[in-house]
């Protein structure tokens, strides 16, 4: 992290020095430096202090950071505009980035989203970013000719979308570049949706009703200002992921499978909405299912948790009456919460992606038994993920049945049901087989 410009005033007498003050534009310029060297933005933002900012200045850090790279590709083109001759300098092209996140996002006055910039920078560069931000005050740049430009999506992933979803592509677009609300599942073994919704109220959290077990706020908050949280009344899951668990069509006394379980939402939704189930959850991390089981604790609930390839054999390997497959996948349906993956997906990515997710759904589905049921799920809005995988397996596979799934959001695909990425909804997609 860049050396804080800000610092505190030393107390009089011979008390130790005030300790530096914490900018949160400093954070923030050291996690877009980091996002541009490859990582992910929580960890960035993580590695970069954010920990360290009050509360207000944390969100405040948390939300900049996000326009910035979630218009990244925008933003840059705009500065670029203003330069002399293209540079690789990351000095500068972060401190640009900053600046015109700053004014873009329309947070803070502008005079000071530039003074508070061109104070980051290292004196050689003073000059040259006031000047640039400046300027770009004076003359705001004219929209990108090119949408995918303009909407800040690599040419891959934006081609891929207009031919995946062809008159709704502009929605889909729109939906995943848009903050999603926060959404929460309310456990109903230990409160019912509409008390927790009282308390809620209580303390001043506006929230409207979801489905039939979820809230969604309408301004996010620490999970430890939730009501509840951790006696285990609530928890955190978006809006489309809380249909999952459902369309399993479960009963009491089967062996049900979770085999991609980490963080375990969708194991919790198991298990309250079926709490006689006997519950296996399966995960090849072993950090993010350790996750699984403070969330198990956390809500008084027991599952068997198994570390490993699930390709491979182990000791979750039996038959299943039903098996939810959430597989890894590119994670495009929730690039309006993870807006990072915009830069650090790669259209190469999907090939690998692919030939995994075929390999946990055969591994699945020859741990089914006869006349059960497997829900293939994704966060992907792409059909290479989606369609395309459940199509090549039917192809295969004589003993599968397509069973027609019907939601009260989303659409039918060919193979499935699909969730176009609009708030409340994330991008997501589900495939329900039965085996014959």
């Amino acid at each position: 992290m860049p050396p804080s410009p800000y610092k505190g005033r030393p107390r009089r007498g011979k008390s130790a020095p005030a300790p530096a003050v914490v900018d949160s534009r400093v954070v923030v310029l050291g996690a877009l430096s980091a996002v541009r060297q490859g990582r992910n933005l929580p960890d960035a933002l993580v590695e970069a202090g954010n920990a360290a900012l009050a509360p207000r200045d944390r969100a405040f850090a948390r939300r900049l950071a996000q326009h910035a790279v979630r218009h990244q590709r925008r933003l840059e083109w705009e500065m670029a505009r203003y330069l002399q001759r293209p540079t690789r300098d990351a000095q500068i092209l972060n401190l640009l980035w900053l600046g015109g996140a700053q004014i873009d996002m329309g947070d803070v006055a502008t005079h000071a989203a530039v003074n508070s910039t061109v104070d980051l920078a290292p004196q050689r560069l003073r000059g040259l970013i006031n000047a640039i931000l400046r300027r770009r005050l004076r003359e705001p740049p004219p929209p990108p000719g090119d949408p995918a430009v303009l909407h800040s999506f690599p040419d891959w992933l934006f081609q891929a979308i207009a031919r995946d979803w062809g008159a709704q592509a502009p929605a889909v677009v729109a939906g995943l570049n848009e903050d999603p609300p926060l959404c929460l599942r309310v456990n109903r073994l230990q409160i019912s949706r509409d008390e927790y919704g009282a308390q809620l109220l209580e303390r001043g959290l506006a929230a409207t009703a979801l489905g039939e077990d979820g809230w969604v706020l309408e301004q996010s908050v620490a999970l430890s200002e939730l009501p509840g949280f951790e006696q285990g009344q609530v928890s955190v899951q978006g809006a489309s992921a809380q249909m999952a668990a459902r369309l399993l069509d479960m009963a009491p006394d089967q062996q049900v499978l979770d085999a991609c379980a980490a963080p375990g939402s969708k194991t919790l939704h198991l298990l309250e909405l079926q709490p006689g189930i006997r519950c296996v959850a399966v995960d090849g991390d072993a950090l993010r299912l350790n996750r699984v089981a403070e969330n198990l604790q956390r809500l008084g609930l027991s599952a068997e948790l198994y570390c490993g390839d699930f390709t491979g054999s182990g000791p979750w390997q039996r038959d299943y009456d039903r098996i939810l497959l959430d597989v890894p996948c590119s994670g495009t349906g929730v690039i309006g919460r993870h807006p990072d993956i915009k830069s650090l997906r790669r259209e190469s990515d999907i090939a690998t992606l692919r030939a995994q997710q075929s390999a946990l759904l055969e591994a699945a589905w020859s741990q089914l038994k006869a006349a059960g049921k497997l829900l293939y799920c994704t966060c992907s809005i792409l059909d290479a993920e989606n369609d395309q995988i459940v199509a090549s397996f039917l192809a295969a596979h004589p003993d599968a049945v397509l069973e027609t799934i019907e939601l009260p959001f989303g659409q039918a695909s060919e193979y499935g049901w699909r969730v176009l990425p609009r708030a409340p909804y994330e991008g997501f997609y589900y495939a329900r087989l039965a085996k014959r």
